[in-house]
């Protein structure tokens, strides 16, 4: 019991003060010392939090900035709205972080910190080839190249790479020089890994199974094992790369972890050493005696010594990479505060994946449909919801898979919420509006079929990978932080099908891969556009921080897009040289302008790791164009640029004297 507690400071009155006060007082007394008890409490917390407020560990949040200034820790770029400027962890960490200053465990754990992104520090002044005395400690590994193991292939140009190099003077901060005395190299990958376990193989024909359930070529990834302790280096096992497959087929010792992945039959995993990692371009069975089942850790498929029998479950344990939480996958899905209420008293069914009967979903209105585990269902499927909310979503860590299309025949005031499933047709929507559907972070390659005049209403795009988006003008679309492709950027991507015009189309936060047509375009904003715009309402509406081709583009007003951002700077510089400048030699501008600004994608192939993550070479108008200097586009919600430039500031205070670092993207 509290000093201050009011039964406590009661007692402490003399017995006959308390006798009479309730015998004759009626209790006004005892309230009274309730109601002082209940400052002090209040007092007394706050002096409580006052001596917490000392100490990083237990100080409120927003003072961790202001401890930090007493040590002259410098606050980096909050990573999104709501985010701290300044971490506990950072904050505590600073004093650890000056007494190891300079060595490559402390900044390898500085880039995973600031970050998040596992990283690996590099000295290459250990790397560069020097001039030796040879009749006395002579050192091979700093003058010669080892040509017997092909490891020495599989890792140039990695943070692995130990083949010597004359010295290269070119700045390492700049990107164009690495082999010199004073860089350190800080390898990092930003692909977030996801290990998936027991999860359906794809097949794809007799035989013939792939890991990704689309069907698809996807490579696998090593799952880092536990990394070790803040005084000891990153290695190889600790690291989220791409399996290849010189050194999976060797056993190259200390490569990768103990088991990147695993196969089973009927619930019966095979032993590691039964699994042999080759080629399979050609589909070609194992014949080595002892091999079991094939793997092919580059394109991700599987082939058996002896093809398992019909109905036998096939399953797999892997890791697989992506940018971060989009389309579905093995990772929890959030659910917005509204969308919490709207479920809160539905009557929820579980059910496995797909276990449906027949392709028919038999889901009523007011239901939230929970599918329990991953799954993959051939053919196509109907969804038939009554006149009220329903929701179909995975379990968390889970990622169902419709390999054909999705039919949803809506009535009026139907609302269809679709979480964390991927579809490999597409969806169309048929029958009597409004309907309301929202798509949340699911995969959907075949795109969105909403063409049919008879269904008004409004489409939500979040955190999804789409295909192109077809949409009557009596439907709201909006997409956000999300991904439409219709496979070219001459293609529609967002229209109304058939030539004709979209209705009212806001995006934000999104890459679009095609041209985009609509009645009115209330907002476009931080996001890419490959193809052109066209808005048959000019007047309303408005383009801001995005990337929107000029040719064939008609749009409302733009406010800091590329590339006419970047042109009218061109234009105005040379001007300030030439006021004489002609309208032709502003058009050549203009043309060179477009010429080379553009976004540049690591890949362009859904379902790859790198699907629509810009590349280096992007240009930096585009990397850091959008809104608070963050990249436009799907991953504009990951701020990567905030985290990279974060851990360049930090890493520079953390340097020794004369040494300068640079970021390299292993990933």
């Amino acid at each position: 019991m509290s000093y201050v507690d009011a039964d406590a400071i009661y007692a402490l009155l003399p017995a006959f003060v308390r006798q009479k006060d309730q015998t004759q007082g009626g209790g006004v007394l005892r309230a009274l010392v309730g109601v002082i008890a209940e400052q002090a409490q209040v007092v007394d917390a706050a002096l409580d939090q006052q001596y917490d407020d000392q100490f990083i560990e237990t100080c409120q949040l927003w003072l961790a900035p202001y401890l930090g200034a007493l040590i002259g820790f410098t606050p980096l770029q909050p990573l999104g709205p709501g985010q701290p400027a300044a971490t506990r962890s950072e904050v505590a960490d600073t004093i650890g972080y000056r007494r190891r200053k300079g060595t490559l465990a402390m900044l390898e754990q500085l880039s995973y910190d600031v970050t998040g992104w596992l990283g690996i520090a590099v000295e290459y002044f250990s790397r560069i080839s020097t001039t030796q005395y040879v009749r006395n400690h002579v050192r091979l590994d700093n003058a010669i190249m080892d040509v017997h193991s092909p490891m020495t292939a599989v890792d140039i140009g990695t943070a692995f790479d130990l083949a010597p190099r004359t010295v290269d003077v070119r700045r390492i901060d700049t990107g164009r020089g690495r082999y010199n005395v004073p860089n350190i190299g800080i390898f990092v990958w930003r692909l977030q890994y996801y290990s998936v376990t027991n999860h359906p193989a794809c097949a794809v024909g007799t035989n013939e199974y792939t890991f990704d359930p689309f069907g698809g070529d996807i490579p696998l990834v090593n799952p880092p094992a536990e990394t070790p302790g803040e005084f000891d280096l990153l290695d190889r096992p600790n690291l989220p790369f791409f399996l290849q497959y010189y050194p999976m087929y060797s056993g190259v010792q200390d490569y990768s972890s103990p088991a990147p992945a695993g196969v089973s039959v009927n619930g019966e995993a095979y032993a590691p050493a039964a699994i042999g990692w080759c080629n399979l371009s050609n589909w070609t069975p194992p014949t080595t005696p002892g091999i079991a089942v094939a793997v092919d850790p580059v394109l991700g498929r599987l082939v058996f010594a002896t093809p398992p029998a019909d109905g036998d479950a096939v399953t797999v344990s892997f890791t697989y990479a992506f940018s971060g939480d989009y389309g579905g996958g093995a990772y929890p899905y959030p659910v917005s505060a509204a969308d919490q209420a709207a479920a809160a008293g539905l009557t929820t069914t579980y059910v496995d994946a797909f276990a449906t009967g027949g392709g028919q979903l038999a889901a009523a209105s007011d239901e939230v449909v929970e599918i329990l585990d991953s799954g993959i269902l051939d053919g196509d499927l109907a969804l038939t919801p009554a006149g009220n909310l329903l929701v179909v979503t995975a379990a968390d860590q889970q990622r169902p898979v419709l390999t054909g299309s999705l039919s949803i025949t809506a009535v009026a005031g139907a609302q269809v919420t679709l979480r964390g499933l991927g579809i490999g047709g597409s969806i169309t929507v048929t029958g009597t509006g409004p309907l309301t559907l929202q798509l949340e972070h699911c995969t959907v390659r075949g795109g969105v079929d909403w063409s049919d005049t008879a269904v008004t209403g409004a489409l939500s795009l979040d955190h999804t990978l789409c295909g192109p988006v077809q949409a009557n003008s009596a439907v709201d679309v909006n997409i956000g932080g999300s991904a439409v492709d219709a496979g070219s950027d001459s293609a529609a991507a967002v229209s109304g099908g058939a030539g004709t015009a979209a209705g009212s189309i806001t995006i934000t936060s999104s890459t679009v891969l095609g041209t985009v047509s609509a009645r009115t375009i209330p907002l476009l904003s931080d996001s890419i556009v490959t193809g052109p715009v066209v808005s048959i309402e000019q007047q309303a509406g408005c383009l801001r921080y995005s990337f929107v081709p000029l040719t064939g583009s008609q749009t409302p007003r733009r406010f800091r897009c590329q590339p006419d951002l970047e042109i009218s700077t061109e234009v105005a510089a040379a001007l300030a040289v030439n006021p004489a400048l002609t309208a032709v030699q502003q058009e050549l501008i203009q043309t060179s302008v477009q010429t080379w600004l553009a976004p540049v994608f690591t890949s362009r192939t859904p379902g790859a790791p790198a699907y629509l993550q810009l590349a280096d070479a992007t240009p930096d108008q585009i990397l850091s164009g959008a809104e608070e200097g963050d990249e436009m586009g799907v991953f504009y919600g990951l701020f990567s640029g905030r985290r990279a430039s974060n851990l360049s500031y930090r890493v520079n205070e953390y340097l020794r004297i004369g040494l300068q670092a640079g970021i390299i993207h292993a990933s």
